[in-house]
This record gives C-alpha cells, sequence and structure tokens, in this order.
C-alpha cells in the first residue's frame, strides 16, 4: 500500500494520467480474455458485493503503477539530480512567492503500446488544439470535447493551484507566466497536456 501512494504521487509528479478510454479498453481485453464482455465482468464483480466503480479505479491505479515503472526502467533512473533540483527551487521560489495560478487543462492521450503514427497523430491533435485556443475558441467547450483528462466533463478546470501544489511537469512550464497563456504541448507518459493559465492572482513577497 505505501508503495503504490509513492506510485501514485510519482505519477502525479509526472504528470502521468490514465484516461477512461485507456482504462475502458483495458478492462475490454480483461473481459475478452475471460470469454466475456465489461457488462460480464461488472455483473461479476457486483455480484462478489464489490462496487465496479471501485475495482475500475483499483485497476487505474495498477495501471498507473505499471506505467511509472515502465518509465522508470526505461530511462535507467528514478529520478535525476536535475529533477530534483529543480523541483527544489520551484519549491523554494513558492517559499518567496503568494500567486496562485487558475489552470485549465486539456490532455490528449496516447494509448499504451503506441506505434509512432500513433504519438504523431496526437501531437498533430494537441497543435490544433493549441491553435483553435489561440484563435479565440472558448477553452471549457475544447476540453470537453477533445480532453481525455479527468476533468474533461467539468471543462477541463483544475482550480487554483499553488506551484507546489502542480506535477513538476506542470510547475516548471507554468510558473511566472501571465493570465491568458497557453503552454504546451507538454509531453508525459499519458500523452500531451495543453495548459492555460486562466489567471493569476497574489502578489510576490518582498
Amino acid at each position: 500500500l505505501v508503495n503504490q501512494t509513492l506510485m501514485m504521487q510519482m505519477a502525479e509528479r509526472m504528470g502521468l494520467e490514465i484516461s477512461d478510454s485507456q482504462l475502458d479498453q483495458t478492462l475490454a481485453n480483461m473481459a475478452k480474455e475471460q470469454g466475456g464482455t465489461i457488462a460480464d465482468l461488472r455483473r461479476t464483480i457486483e455480484a462478489s458485493g464489490e462496487s465496479f466503480q471501485a475495482y475500475r479505479e483499483e485497476i487505474r491505479k495498477e495501471i498507473t503503477t505499471q506505467q511509472v515503472t515502465r518509465a522508470n526502467v526505461d530511462r535507467r533512473i528514478y529520478v535525476s539530480d536535475q529533477e530534483i533540483d529543480n523541483l527544489l527551487k520551484i519549491m523554494d521560489s513558492q517559499g518567496q512567492n503568494a500567486e496562485e495560478y487558475d489552470i485549465g487543462h486539456i490532455l490528449i492521450d496516447i494509448p499504451s503500446g503506441a506505434s509512432a503514427d500513433d504519438v504523431s497523430s496526437a501531437k498533430t491533435r494537441a497543435d490544433k488544439v493549441i491553435e483553435l485556443l489561440q484563435d479565440g475558441q472558448e477553452f471549457k467547450r475544447i476540453a470537453i470535447s477533445s480532453s481525455s483528462g479527468s476533468k474533461a466533463l467539468e471543462g477541463g478546470q483544475l482550480g487554483w493551484m499553488g506551484i507546489n501544489e502542480m506535477p513538476s511537469l506542470f510547475a516548471e512550464a507554468v510558473k511566472g507566466k501571465k493570465k491568458d497563456a497557453i503552454i504546451g504541448p507538454l509531453r508525459s507518459g499519458a500523452g500531451f497536456h495543453i495548459i492555460k493559465v486562466q489567471d493569476v492572482r497574489g502578489r510576490q513577497v518582498v
């Protein structure tokens, strides 16, 4: 349990997120291996007295843990000295800075085991989203229609966050940005992230 908690914290820091579509595909594959459908799997889970929603979230955590482990093996390190230094700098600056950012987030996901063409296609979609935003399209509308993030149906609204509350991938990109800044696409294990700084509040502490 402790190890899983640490893995989930690392996933957040990496900006790694398992979308509902990725989760549904995994569940469909699991059900198929048992000769059934997701509906059959759901009936089996609920017959055992367990909530299917709780089961889904446990599977999401397992997939996240696997992807964090795979990412770390691919990189051959867990956290580099440079990443630690960057995080410490961000945390130190946050101690001197009362600024908070109202963040909007869109995730263009990359399926597990994606090919180079899949990644290229996702990047093209992410670039198109940024183009639409820069042309003045409404962020919430685009998030609802295009994002695979957990807050997609809420218009991609992450709300007010201090720098040290964000995943480090976001924090390094957002720090110092002004209202209406559009950031991205930022690549993580989950896909391409697009961030909008919808507002900034607080002041520099002298």
